[in-house]
């Protein structure tokens, strides 16, 4: 490929999946995904893709939900024509074979900067001005999501202690921003930026990602295409007493 090596995502089962970068993927040049069944593993090719069009760009951005054979990729395309989404799927947990997913009313590259797995069977995916929110099984347009930034791009997402979370970074500035998705509509929680310089990213690519809830807690990595990773723990507060009582009364 372009690049032997350009995304990673870590299945809930410790899978850790590997792709690289295809520009255009053609029979001769493939769409590759790896697969280490564990850090300690060796990788083994899970899944070798040809698009129906040998102009499609794959392998910009990568996400994965569940693990073993539930396990699930998506990646988004970048080229005129070409469908929304690659979905990765399998009946044994090692190897993969892809499906596109075309949903009318997203434009060409809607998923190719930031994509992530939410809720049931939704999809988020951004190239910017906005991440476009899709039912992958149904092929439907749920609608766009309204953030605070249209440079926000690469996007997690979590549910932690009840409470769906969407975190993107922005890539113009790597500041990271953390939004509360309880009521379907993005409302913006807390933002940071731990970086001290900002080197140009012209390409509007990078990664975010959430580690396993612990509790009310979450550990979350943001990277900016050439401004390093940075780190947070996101805490969800536990909610106060619903009442209280003295002697005689309630």
């Amino acid at each position: 490929g372009t690049f032997a090596v350009n995304t990673v995502g870590v299945s809930a089962s410790g899978s850790v999946f590997v792709t690289n970068l295809v520009s255009p993927a053609t029979s001769a040049n493939p769409f590759k995904v790896y697969l280490w069944g564990n850090e300690a593993a060796t990788p083994s090719l899970a899944s070798s893709f040809t698009p129906a069009a040998a102009t499609y760009r794959l392998g910009d951005d990568l996400d994965v939900k569940g693990g073993g054979t539930g396990t699930l990729l998506a990646a988004g395309y970048n080229n005129a024509g070409s469908p929304a989404v690659l979905l990765l799927s399998t009946a044994n947990g090692t190897t993969f074979t892809g499906s596109d997913i075309t949903v009318a009313g997203t434009a060409v590259g809607d998923f190719r900067l930031g994509i992530t797995f939410a809720g049931g069977t939704d999809l988020y995916g951004s190239q910017g001005s906005g991440p476009k929110s899709i039912n992958y099984s149904s092929s439907s347009l749920n609608g766009t999501l309204v953030l605070q930034d249209a440079n926000e791009r690469p996007m997690d997402y979590a549910v932690v202690a009840g409470v769906p979370l969407l975190a993107t970074i922005q890539t113009n500035s790597s500041l990271v921003r953390v939004y509360d998705l309880s009521t379907g509509t993005p409302s913006f929680y807390e933002s940071a930026n731990l970086t001290t310089a900002f080197n140009a990213n012209g390409n509007g690519t990078g990664s975010v990602a959430f580690g396993a809830v612990t509790g009310n807690s979450v550990n979350l990595y943001a990277m900016n295409s050439n401004n390093g990773i940075q780190a947070f723990v996101v805490s969800i507060p536990e909610p106060p007493p619903c009442c209280w009582s003295s002697p005689g009364q309630e």
